[in-house]
C-alpha cells in the first residue's frame, strides 16, 4: 500500500470520527479546517467516506453520519464472542418482548465465526432463530420507543415521552436517558435519566412508555458526578433511594445453604454458619421490597430476620397461601385464647370469604392514627386548647384522645354485633367460624329479636361505658366528663345518639337497643379486658384539675366526636391496615399499627401547615401595595385573635390581596397558617385557585401544591370500590366515609382550601359528621369572598356559622363591594357575640371585631372616582344585536350577560347564524355553567387567556382580539378578572349589576387604544302602566321585590350617571335598606305586594333555617339534641331531609354520555374514549366521568323528576348500580345522547348536547 493512500485511509478515518463526534453534522467549510485541507479536498475525502458508511444532509451544506445505519466494527477472539453471545441469550431470554437487534447481532457474530468456528456459528445462527420465534411477544410500540431511547442516549438530547402509571394515568415529561438497564425479576427494561419535570433523575420502565420523540435542539450532558455503579451500588436489582441502605438478615435452611453460597447475589453480603447448619445471610439493600420475589423463591427455606416491614410482607403472603389452599393456620390456637382477643370488627365480603380484623386490632389502629394525626397533622393552637380544657400538657392530651378514640367500637364486643345478621348473609363461612370460635370461648349468644337486622355498635359503646363506668374504673375520669366522652364517642357514625331527659338532668336512653345488644356477664368481662388493654397500650393521663362549662365542654367535645370520626376512616380503610386475624403478642401489633398509621397519613397526603414566613407584599403579588392595602394591614397586624374584618371596596381593587397579607400577618401571631377561601359558588373559584396557589407558593415553596386543595380539582384520590362489611346504615356507607378524602371536603380538611361558601355553610347544617368540617376549620384564617345580600334562609346560617368560628378560634375576612349596612353591623354583633355598633365612617371602609371585644371601623383611601353612565334598552335579540353592531364597528370586546342560560344560548345562536358577521367566528364566545366540566374549564381559559391580564399585568394583554363578542350568564358576575370595553346586562338587583360593571373596562393599561365610553347598557323587561314586567324566569331567580327596588333606585337617578366608588353604598342602601322609596301609587302597590311576599317567605326561610342548623355552642344539650341528618349528597332524597344552604336545591349533578351503535362514549367526536361497562372502573375513568358532568337545574320539577325516575335503558341501569360504592359518583345521573339528542322520558323535553354548536347543553320542549 502507497504511503499516499495509507495517508488517505487515515484521514478517511479522521474526518469518520470526527463525524461521529458531531451529531448535529459539519459542512465542507468546517470539514476543511478541522483536516487542515482545502475545501476541495475535503469535498473528496466526503464523496470517499459516503462508500464506506451512509451519509446525509438534514440541512443544506450539512453532511452527518447516519447512526442508525451506521456499523460498529469490532474485533473480537473466539472467547469474547461466546461472551457477547451468552449476554444476548441472557438479555433475552429474560425479557418476554422480541428484540430483531439482538437475533440480527447474534446472526452477524456467527457468519463472522463461520471459518474460524463453525460448531459455535451454527448454534449462534439457531440462537438467533429462537429469538425471532412467532412465540415471542412483538410490540412495536416498545420496540420503536427502545430505539428511540437508545437514539436519544448516543446522540445526547432528550426526548418527549409519554408514561401510563400501573393505574391508567398517563403523564407527559422531557426526559435525558443516562442509561438503560435490564431488570430479570420483571423481565423487562428500565431507562435512567433526568426527569423534567421535576428536574431529577427518575426511573422508567420501558414498556410502561407509551411514546417517545426525540427533541432537536435538545442537547444534554450527563452530569460528572453522575455514576451508574454508584447509583445501583446497593440496590438489588434497578431500585435506588437516596436513603441509607437497609440491612437485610435473611436465615436459610442447612438444605440450602451450599447453594446460596455458589452465588454472590449482593456485592455487600456477608455470610455466617450458624451451629444447627443453617446460613445467616446479610447485605445492605436500597429498598428491600425488590427482593420479594427473590425471597419468596426460596420458600420455606428461608426466614426474614430483617427488617420488619419485609417480614411483615411475607407473612402477609403466607396467610393468603394459608387461606388459598385450604390449610390450617399456624399461628396460636384459638381455643387457648380468652374471647375479647377473637372478637372481629371487620370483615371479608364472599360465600367463601374467610378474612376477618380482629376487634383488639381495629381498636389499637385507630388509637394509632389519632397519635399520627397529632403529631404530623393537628395544628398547635386545636392541641393547646384541647390541652388546656384537660388541664394535662400537650403529649398527655395527645395519648387521652388516642384512649378515648380506642374505645369508638366498644359495642362491637356485643352478640348483637359478632353475629352479625350481614355477616350471616354476606359471608356464611366467616360467620359459622367466628361462632365457632367465640362459643368455645364461653360466650353465650341470645335469642335475636324478631326482624332486627341492624347492630348499633356505637351505641351500644356509649351504653356499655356508661352502665358499668369503665371510662372512671380504668382511666380516672370525673364522673361528669366520662359520661361526656361517652357520648362524644356515640357520634363516630356521624350523629350523637338519642337522649332522655330526667329531672332536667340528660342521659343516654338504651331504650332503642335489643336484649342482645345489652347481653352483660361474659360480654361485660370481654370488654373490660378491651378497655383494659388498650389502658396499657396508650397509657391515659389521670385528670384531677378538670372544670366544667358547658360552651368550652360543647366545642371541645365536638371536636373530638370528629377527631375519632377521621381516625376511624383511616383505620378501618385495608388498604391503610390489612386484615389481621392472627393472635399476635399486642405489643408486636401496636408497632406494626404505628407504622401503617404514619403510611395512612401519607396515602392520604394530610400533613401539617408550614410555619409561615414574614410577608413581603411586593415578592408575593408582583405590585407595590396600594394606600388602602397599607392601611388594612396596618390596623389588623396585631390585632387580638380570634377576629373578624369586614373589608369593603369597589371592584377591582385590590380586595383579595390584602386579605391574603392580613392572613400571612395573622398566622404568623396566631402560630397556624391553616386557610381555607370560600367563594359564592364553584364557577367562581378556578381563578382564585391560580391566585391562591401562586401566593403561597411564593410564601412557603413551590412543593405547598400538596397541601393545597381545590374543592373542584376532580379527583386527585378516588376511592375504588370495596369488599369489606362496614356494618352500613344503608348501601354505600363506606363510599360516604371516602367522599370526605375527594376534594371538595377534603379541601376543608386539608391545611389549605379553595372552595364554596356553601361547603363551609354546611358546618352548621345538622348533616353526618358536621362536626368534622368544623374541625377542618379549627384555627383556620377564613376568607369569604364576594359577599353580598344573601337571602333570609343563607343569613341565618352564615351568622350561625359566625358563632361557631368565633368559639373555633377562627379568624374571618369578609370581603364585598357591595354588603348592605344592615348586614354588616349583623355579621359583627353576631361574631362580637355584643351589640356594639362600630363607628360610622364611609365607604370604602374597613370594620372589625377583635378577641378583646373591641368593634372599630376605618374609612379607606378612596380609588379616584369615575362616572359609569347607564342606559337602557329593549331586551329583545333583535334590538341587542342592532347595538353590538353600532358598538364594534371599529371593534372592541363587547359582553352580554343574561339571567338564564336558554336565553344566552338564544342569542348566541341568532349571532353565530348571521350572514354578517359581527366578529370572527373564534371570537364569538358562548359561557355559561351548562357545560361539561371538561369543556367548561377549556371554556374559561380560553375566556381568561383572550379577556384577562397578560402575563405582565403592567402591559396589554397580548391576546386580546381586536373585536370579539362573548354572551355569558352569571358565570362572569364575579372573581373573574376579566376586561370588557362595552357591556350589555339583562337587568338584575343592583348589587349584582353593580359587581357586573366591575368587568367594564377594568384594565386601565387597555385604556389607551379604548374608543368606547364607561357605559353599562341594562336590558330592560317590557314596562306596561309604568311597572315593569318581570319574566318569570328572572323572578324564578331573583325577587321581585329586589328586581323592582333596583329598577326604581336607577331611575331615580335623572343624570344616568353612578358616580364609583362613591354611590355604591347609597345604591345598594335604597334597594335593601328599610327606606321608603318614592313611586307612582301603582308602582308603590306593587312594591307592597312584593314585599309581602317575600317577607313570607323570609319568616319562612329563617324557620326552616332553624329547624335545620345546629345549635350554639352554649347550647346545654348540643350533644343530646336530636339530628336530621340531613343528607347533603344523595338528590333522590325529598328536599325536606337535604343539607341545604340555599333556599332552592342546587340541581342534579348529570354525566353525559354518548351512544353509538350500542358503545358509549365520553366524547362522540373521540373514539378513544370509549367507555366499556364491563372493565374495571380504574381512577383515570372515574375522574373523566365526572369530568363529563353538567349541573341540570330547571325550573320545572319534571326536568329533574324525569333525570331522577327509575330509567328502562339497560346501560343506564348498569352504570348507576356500579357507581353506587364509587364515592365520586355515588349520586350523580346519567344521560346519554344519540345523535347528540335525548328525549326526557314522561315530559316534553328534549335535551341536546354537541360540540359542533358549542351551545352546551340545551333543554327545550318539543316544537321549541
Amino acid at each position: 500500500m502507497g504511503e499516499r493512500l495509507e495517508r488517505k485511509i487515515e484521514r478517511l478515518d479522521e474526518l469518520e470520527f470526527l463525524l461521529l463526534q458531531h451529531p448535529e453534522g459539519l459542512t465542507k467549510a468546517e470539514i476543511a479546517r478541522r483536516l487542515q485541507v482545502h475545501r476541495s479536498t475535503a469535498a473528496e475525502y466526503i464523496d470517499d467516506l459516503g462508500k464506506r458508511v451512509v451519509l446525509y444532509e438534514p440541512s443544506e451544506g450539512k453532511y452527518v453520519i447516519d447512526r442508525e445505519a451506521y456499523k460498529v466494527r469490532v474485533q473480537l477472539t473466539l472467547h469474547e464472542s461466546l461472551a457477547v453471545h451468552l449476554a444476548a441469550r441472557l438479555l433475552t431470554t429474560r425479557t418476554d418482548k422480541h428484540n430483531p437487534h439482538a437475533a440480527s447481532a447474534l446472526r452477524k457474530l456467527g457468519v463472522a465465526l463461520e471459518k474460524l468456528a463453525p460448531r459455535i456459528s451454527q448454534h449462534l445462527a439457531l440462537s438467533a432463530d429462537v429469538l425471532d420465534d412467532s412465540s415471542r411477544r412483538r410490540d412495536p410500540v416498545f420496540l420503536q420507543v427502545l430505539e428511540t431511547l437508545t437514539r436519544a442516549w448516543s446522540l445526547g438530547k432528550k426526548v418527549h415521552l409519554t408514561h401510563e402509571m400501573d393505574e391508567g394515568k398517563i403523564f407527559e415529561y422531557d426526559f435525558a436517558p443516562y442509561f438503560i438497564e435490564p431488570y430479570a425479576v420483571g423481565r423487562t427494561l428500565h431507562v435512567i435519566g433526568l426527569r423534567e419535570p421535576p428536574g431529577k433523575v427518575r426511573t422508567f420502565k420501558v414498556e410502561n412508555i407509551r411514546t417517545a420523540n426525540l427533541l432537536e435542539n435538545s442537547a444534554y450532558e450527563i452530569p460528572p458526578e453522575f455514576d451508574p455503579r454508584a447509583t445501583l451500588k446497593d440496590a438489588w436489582g434497578i431500585w435506588y433511594t437516596e436513603r441509607k441502605p437497609e440491612p437485610v438478615v435473611l436465615r436459610f435452611a442447612r438444605q440450602v445453604a451450599p447453594r446460596v453460597r455458589q452465588t454472590q447475589w449482593h456485592h455487600t453480603e456477608r455470610t455466617q454458619e450458624e451451629p444447627d447448619g443453617s446460613l445467616l445471610w446479610r447485605a445492605e439493600i436500597a429498598e428491600w421490597q425488590e427482593m420479594v420475589p427473590w425471597v419468596r423463591g426460596w420458600g420455606a427455606d428461608v426466614e426474614v430476620m430483617e427488617p420488619e416491614g419485609l417480614r411483615e410482607t411475607l407473612k402477609q403472603e403466607m396467610k393468603q397461601l394459608v387461606k388459598i389452599y385450604g390449610l390450617t393456620d399456624l399461628a396460636t390456637p384459638t381455643n387457648q385464647l380468652p374471647a375479647y382477643r377473637l372478637m372481629w370488627a371487620k370483615a371479608e365480603r364472599g360465600k367463601i370469604a374467610l378474612d376477618v380484623h380482629r376487634l383488639i386490632y381495629h381498636l389499637i389502629d385507630v388509637g394509632q392514627v389519632v397519635l399520627a394525626l397529632w403529631e404530623r397533622v393537628f395544628n398547635e393552637g386545636l392541641k393547646r386548647e384541647l390541652a388546656e380544657w384537660l388541664a394535662l400538657t400537650v403529649e398527655e392530651t395527645g395519648r387521652l384522645i388516642a384512649f378515648w378514640a380506642s374505645l369508638h367500637d366498644l359495642g362491637k364486643a356485643s352478640p348483637a354485633f359478632q353475629d352479625h345478621p350481614s355477616l350471616q348473609r354476606t359471608s356464611p363461612r366467616l360467620h359459622q367460624q367466628i361462632l365457632r370460635e367465640l362459643t368455645a370461648a364461653q360466650m353465650q349468644f341470645p335469642a335475636r329479636s324478631g326482624g332486627e337486622t341492624r347492630a348499633r355498635h356505637e351505641a351500644i359503646s356509649t351504653w356499655a361505658l356508661n352502665d358499668t363506668k369503665l371510662l372512671m374504673q380504668y382511666s380516672t375520669l370525673p364522673p361528669a366528663l366520662a359520661v361526656f366522652v361517652a357520648q362524644s364517642l356515640s357520634g363516630h357514625h356521624g350523629a350523637w345518639h338519642p337522649t332522655i331527659t330526667v329531672n332536667d338532668a340528660d342521659a343516654f336512653s338504651d331504650s332503642h337497643l335489643k336484649p342482645e345488644a345489652k347481653a352483660k356477664d361474659a360480654w361485660h368481662i370481654a370488654r373490660s379486658e378491651l378497655v383494659r388493654e388498650m389502658v396499657t397500650i396508650f397509657r391515659p393521663p389521670a385528670i384531677t384539675a378538670w372544670n366544667t362549662d358547658t360552651t368550652r365542654d360543647n366545642k371541645m367535645l365536638t371536636l373530638v366526636s370528629a377527631i375519632v370520626s377521621v381516625a376511624d376512616w383511616l383505620g378501618s380503610d385495608d388498604e391503610n391496615f390489612p386484615y389481621e386475624e392472627r393472635v399476635l403478642p399486642l405489643d408486636s401489633y401496636t408497632r406494626h399499627s404505628k407504622q401503617h398509621a404514619l403510611l395512612a397519613l401519607l396515602r392520604a397526603e394530610w400533613q401539617s401547615a408550614p410555619a409561615m414566613p414574614r410577608l413581603e407584599f411586593e415578592r408575593a403579588f408582583g405590585f407595590e401595595p396600594s394606600r388602602a392595602q397599607q392601611q388594612v394591614s396596618a390596623a389588623l397586624k396585631n390585632a387580638p385573635l380570634p377576629a373578624l374584618a369586614i373589608l369593603e371596596a369597589p371592584m377591582g381593587s385590590g380586595k383579595t390581596e390584602a386579605a391574603l397579607a392580613v392572613y400571612a400577618d395573622w398566622a404568623k401571631l396566631n402560630d397556624s397558617s391553616g386557610l381555607y377561601i370560600a367563594m359564592p359558588t364553584t364557577a367562581t373559584s378556578n381563578q382564585m385557585y391560580t391566585r391562591v396557589t401562586d401566593f403561597l407558593g411564593k410564601q412557603f415553596g413551590a412543593n405547598i401544591d400538596t397541601m393545597l386543595v381545590h374543592s373542584q380539582a376532580l379527583l386527585r384520590d378516588v376511592p375504588e370500590e370495596h369488599d369489606v362489611i362496614e356494618e352500613p346504615d344503608k348501601e354505600g356507607d363506606q363510599a360516604a366515609q371516602q367522599s370526605w378524602f375527594l376534594p371538595r371536603k377534603k379541601s376543608l380538611l386539608f391545611p389549605f382550601g379553595v372552595g364554596t361558601v356553601d361547603q363551609a355553610l354546611m358546618s352548621v347544617l345538622q348533616t353526618k359528621h358536621f362536626f368534622v368540617r368544623l374541625l377542618g376549620l379549627h384555627h383556620k384564617v377564613v376568607i369569604f369572598d364576594e359577599v353580598h345580600a344573601y337571602d333570609a334562609y343563607m343569613s341565618e346560617l352564615f351568622e350561625r356559622l359566625l358563632i361557631w368560628l368565633r368559639q373555633l378560634n377562627v379568624s374571618v375576612i369578609v370581603l364585598s363591594a357591595t354588603l348592605p349596612e344592615n348586614t354588616r353591623f349583623r355579621l359583627l354583633r353576631t361574631y362580637a357575640n355584643n351589640s356594639a355598633n362600630p363607628p360610622e365612617v364611609k365607604y370604602p371602609r374597613l370594620t372589625f371585631a377583635a378577641a378583646d371585644g373591641k368593634v372599630g371601623a376605618l374609612e379607606l383611601e378612596r380609588p379616584a372616582s369615575k362616572a359609569l353612565r347607564f342606559e337602557w334598552l329593549a331586551q329583545d335579540d333583535e334590538t341587542i344585536i342592532q347595538q353590538l353592531r353600532a358598538e364594534l364597528r371599529e371593534g372592541g370586546c363587547a359582553v352580554v350577560i343574561r339571567n338564564t342560560i336558554g336565553r344566552a344560548q338564544g342569542l348566541y345562536l341568532t349571532l353565530s347564524n348571521l350572514e354578517e358577521k359581527l366578529c370572527d367566528d373564534e371570537n364569538l364566545i358562548l359561557f355559561h355553567a351548562r357545560f361539561p366540566f371538561a369543556w367548561r374549564e377549556e371554556l374559561e381559559k380560553k375566556v381568561l387567556e383572550k379577556f384577562g391580564p397578560g402575563k405582565d399585568k403592567h402591559k396589554p394583554n397580548p391576546h386580546r382580539p381586536h373585536k370579539a363578542i362573548v354572551i355569558a350568564t352569571q358565570v362572569v358576575e364575579q372573581s373573574l378578572d376579566l376586561d370588557f370595553d362595552v357591556m350589555i346586562s339583562d337587568h338584575a338587583p343592583i348589587d349584582l349589576l353593580l359587581q357586573r360593571a366591575g368587568r367594564l373596562q377594568r384594565h386601565s393599561v387597555n385604556d389607551a387604544t379604548r374608543t368606547h365610553t364607561y357605559r353599562l347598557q341594562i336590558a330592560a323587561p317590557e314596562i306596561k302602566e309604568g311597572i315593569p314586567q318581570f319574566e318569570r324566569a328572572d323572578t324564578w331567580i331573583y325577587d321581585e321585590y329586589v328586581l323592582l327596588r333596583s329598577w326604581l333606585a336607577l331611575n331615580k337617578i335623572t343624570t344616568h350617571e353612578i358616580q364609583l366608588p362613591n354611590d355604591i353604598p347609597k345604591l345598594v342602601e335604597e334597594v335593601y335598606g328599610e327606606t321608603e322609596l318614592s313611586a307612582e301609587p301603582r308602582v308603590e302597590k306593587k312594591l307592597a305586594e312584593t314585599k309581602t311576599k317575600m317577607s313570607a317567605k323570609e319568616v319562612e326561610a329563617e324557620d326552616l333555617a332553624e329547624e335545620r342548623m345546629i345549635r350554639e355552642p352554649s347550647f346545654r344539650r348540643l350533644l343530646y339534641a336530636p339530628s336530621m341528618q340531613l343528607e347533603e349528597d344523595d338528590y333522590r332524597v325529598h328536599k325536606a331531609f337535604r343539607a341545604l344552604t340555599r333556599v332552592d336545591p342546587p340541581g342534579l349533578q348529570v354525566v353525559c354520555l354518548h351512544r353509538k351503535e350500542g358503545k358509549l362514549f365520553l366524547d362522540m367526536d373521540d373514539p378513544e374514549t370509549i367507555y366499556d361497562l364491563s372493565a374495571k372502573l380504574e381512577k383515570r375513568m372515574i375522574r373523566e366521568l365526572a369530568r363529563q358532568t353538567v349541573n341540570v337545574r330547571h325550573r320545572d320539577p319534571s326536568v329533574e323528576q324525569a333525570l331522577l325516575s327509575d330509567l328502562d335503558d339497560p346501560q343506564i341501569k348498569a352504570i348507576l348500580l356500579r357507581w353506587k360504592k364509587v364515592s365520586a359518583l355515588r349520586y350523580h345521573r346519567v344521560v346519554i345522547f344519540e345523535h347528540d339528542f335525548c328525549v326526557l322520558r314522561g315530559t316534553n323535553y328534549i335535551m341536546r348536547l354537541g360540540k359542533a354548536d358549542k351551545l352546551g347543553l340545551q333543554i327545550y320542549k318539543e316544537g321549541e
